[in-house]
């Protein structure tokens, strides 16, 4: 991430859109809607799981800083 856009985003809000694997609404569509909608409502970045969602909201928010991570449910560990 560029300096500039560390700087856009420090001491803001960044609004977390996920939803759990078997909720209706985790489809990319729908998780680039909530990340417009929180952009358009004044956050300053959004953070984003999978790459799926990520590359949706990319194209929704061309401009929008996103934090984006991967997680993934281990069976052999308790972390998620």
């Amino acid at each position: 991430m560029a300096a500039n856009s560390l700087h856009s985003i420090r001491h803001s809000l960044i609004v977390s859109c996920q939803a759990p694997p078997d909720s209706p609404l985790h489809h990319p569509l729908v998780i680039a809607a909530m990340a417009q909608a929180s952009m358009n409502q004044g956050a300053s970045g959004v953070r984003i799981d999978t790459p799926d969602h990520v590359a949706a909201v990319r194209s929704q928010c061309p401009t929008a800083p996103i934090i984006g991570l991967w997680k993934q449910q281990l069976p052999e560990s308790e972390v998620y």
